[in-house]
Parts: structure tokens; C-alpha cells; sequence
């Protein structure tokens, strides 16, 4: 009986392996025969950069493809990953504009701030440019309920996070100065590429969110306009038809894998409207 149950489970990984593959082959076989544009979507809360990342370089590999579209509806992220889309944005050889669409705070700013151009809707949240690092503090608990946990650890400052006995202010400190440092990087990345004086984007980098016609007046989007618009606009300037266009969108799969992340995610820091 185990036996049939471990076959079968086998040939549906088997099928589902399979299946992935043709998928990918054909993706891959595709072949672009106009100038076209690409476009990819910066949804969810940000776990990974590959999808963006992937992307760019794929672009920058086929003459065909003139520019990189992204259009971003999130409310930002872990930090890492969106250091990394803001790097490769700044690195870039082709333009890529970004559509702030609904929703754009706090990491999916930062991923975008290096966009050659930057469109949003006149009511879209942005702003949110912050840092937070949330913990829970379950030592009363604890107490309570009688349980002790044992640490075995190489410093003092180790489970600065993790303790029951509480932060304290020496370790406060500590989290503070991280929290601080990974804030002004967000604030130089903005004064870097919207060409703000830094003491300018300090007034305003404080957490607040603002609307998309707010954003306009503070230099960080390029102009209030719809997501057609847009579109329209890159595709003359690049001399592209509009229609010639390639899409990705996360798959199942991402999905998956990105409700895996955030379950594994513990605590981190985040870029993210909270």
C-alpha cells in the first residue's frame, strides 16, 4: 500500500517537473520578430528579485526588445531584494520606466527609484520610505505559563531578538544604529536618482505615505497619468507599436514559493507599509 502511494506521488512530481519544463522550453522558443516592449509586473509584498532581475537581463540580451516596462502594485519588502532590483535598474542598458499602480510605498519605491522615467495615478499610496524591525516580546507570557527557553549562544548581543528576557537598552541601541543605517540608504538611493538635495528628501523620509499627485510635487515620479498612457508614451519614444509587447506574470509557482518566503521570513528587516 505505501508502495503504490510513494508511485503515484512519484509520477505526479514526475508529470509536474515535466510539465514546468515544456512550459519553460516554450517561453524560451519564442521568437520575437518586431521591435517589441517588455512588461513585468512588482506585485505582493517583495520576497525575491529574480522575477525583475530575470527579466532586465533577458531584455538586455534580445535586440528585439527595446525597453522594460514594470508596473508595480506593492507595499515593499524585505530589504535585500530591494536593494538588489534598484542595482540592476541603475545598471541597466536599456530604459526601463516603472508604473506606480494602486499601491507603490516604501520597498517597491526603493526598487524602482533608478526607473528611467516614472509614472503613477494621481490617487496611488506611495511614500512610506522607512525601515521597521518588529519582534515580539513574550517573556510575561513565559512567566505565566511556566516555560523556560534554554540558549546556548557565542555572545551576548546574539538573540537580541529572541530573548524572553526583553531588549534592554544597550540592545536597543544596537537595533537602532541598524535601523538607522539601512534608513539612509533609502534616503540617498532617492536624493541619487531623482536629483533631490538630500536635506530636501529628509523633510519628507519619515514614513509618511502621500498620493501619486503629492509624489509629483516632491520629485518622485515623472508625471500623473494612466497605465494606457504610459505605455503609449515609451512605446513612441522607443519607436515601438504599443500591441508588441511581451508579459510576465508570476506563475502558481512564484506564488507558492513567495508564501513559502514569508512563512520562513521570521524576523527581518523590511521596507514596507505597515
Amino acid at each position: 500500500m505505501i508502495g503504490k502511494l510513494f508511485r503515484s506521488l512519484f509520477y505526479i512530481a514526475f508529470i509536474a517537473v515535466c510539465t514546468i519544463v515544456v512550459m519553460k522550453v516554450t517561453e524560451q522558443s519564442q521568437m520575437i520578430t518586431e521591435p517589441s516592449l517588455a512588461l513585468v509586473e512588482l506585485t505582493g509584498v517583495i520576497y525575491e528579485s529574480n522575477t525583475i532581475v530575470e527579466m532586465l537581463r533577458d531584455v538586455e540580451r534580445d535586440p528585439m526588445v527595446k525597453g522594460l516596462m514594470i508596473r508595480v502594485n506593492s507595499p515593499g519588502g524585505m530589504v535585500a531584494p530591494s536593494q538588489e532590483m534598484y542595482a540592476a535598474l541603475r545598471n541597466a542598458s536599456k530604459p526601463v520606466w516603472a508604473y506606480y499602480d494602486g499601491l507603490a510605498a516604501s520597498g517597491a519605491l526603493y526598487s524602482t527609484l533608478a526607473a528611467s522615467r516614472i509614472g503613477t495615478q494621481g490617487g496611488t499610496i506611495t511614500g512610506s520610505i522607512g525601515v521597521i524591525l518588529s519582534s515580539v516580546n513574550a517573556s510575561e507570557l513565559f512567566r505565566k505559563i511556566g516555560l523556560e527557553r534554554i540558549t546556548v549562544k557565542s555572545g551576548r548581543f546574539k538573540d537580541l531578538l529572541g530573548s524572553e528576557n526583553g531588549l534592554g537598552e544597550e540592545g536597543r541601541l544596537i537595533l537602532d544604529q541598524l535601523v538607522n543605517d539601512t534608513h539612509q540608504e533609502f534616503v540617498q538611493a532617492i536624493s541619487v536618482s531623482r536629483n533631490i538635495p538630500l536635506e530636501k528628501v529628509k523633510t519628507f523620509a519619515d514614513g509618511r505615505v502621500f498620493t501619486g499627485r503629492h509624489a509629483l510635487e516632491l520629485g518622485l515620479v515623472d508625471e500623473v497619468t494612466s497605465f494606457a498612457e504610459f505605455r503609449q508614451k515609451m512605446a513612441d519614444e522607443l519607436g515601438v507599436n504599443s500591441e508588441n509587447y511581451l508579459e510576465r506574470k508570476k506563475s502558481d509557482w512564484d506564488w507558492v514559493s513567495d508564501l513559502l518566503s514569508g512563512a520562513k521570513a521570521g524576523t527581518q528587516l523590511m521596507y514596507l507599509f505597515d
